[in-house]
């Protein structure tokens, strides 16, 4: 397939319905005052990738909860964007609904557990996971008392 792209698409979005794993070759042509540039090499093929899907079914793991630890696991989200899934982050709302806070990053596997929590708080987890492009968006929440 072959299409031009005028420069004002260019620069206020570039979108194409092109599905993932899609490879792309592209070639330039750039024009001023002058004229036309000559026409670039192809380009090497570049291959259509998108962020992750967020993760699902986010749970506790109640094995590994106790009065000041929780336990979680999750599942890849659906769709990895073409990419493989290079790890997740863990973040948490205390209770007051305010701002979430990192928990844990670099988490190459599907489970984690949280340490260091106060016994009888109950607190909001979410997940997101990251491919070679960036990062899903947050998983669904679940709250979980620590006891």
């Amino acid at each position: 397939m072959q299409c031009s792209i005028p420069i004002s698409t260019l620069t206020n979005s570039l979108t194409f319905n092109l599905s993932v794993g899609v490879s792309v070759n592209v070639q330039i042509i750039a024009i001023n005052a002058y004229g036309f540039s000559t026409v670039s090499v192809v380009g090497t093929g570049a291959v259509i990738v998108y962020s992750p899907d967020a993760p699902i079914n986010l749970v506790e793991n109640t094995l590994v909860t106790l009065q000041n630890q929780i336990g979680l696991s999750w599942q890849a989200g659906l769709s990895n964007g073409g990419s493989p899934i290079i790890d997740y982050q863990v973040w948490y709302d205390c209770g007051n609904q305010s701002s979430l806070t990192l928990v844990a990053a670099n988490i190459t596997t599907t489970s984690y557990t949280v340490t260091g929590l106060i016994a009888g708080h109950t607190y909001v987890f979410v997940v997101r996971s990251r491919n070679s492009v960036m990062f899903s968006s947050y998983s669904l929440s679940v709250s979980i008392l620590a006891a």
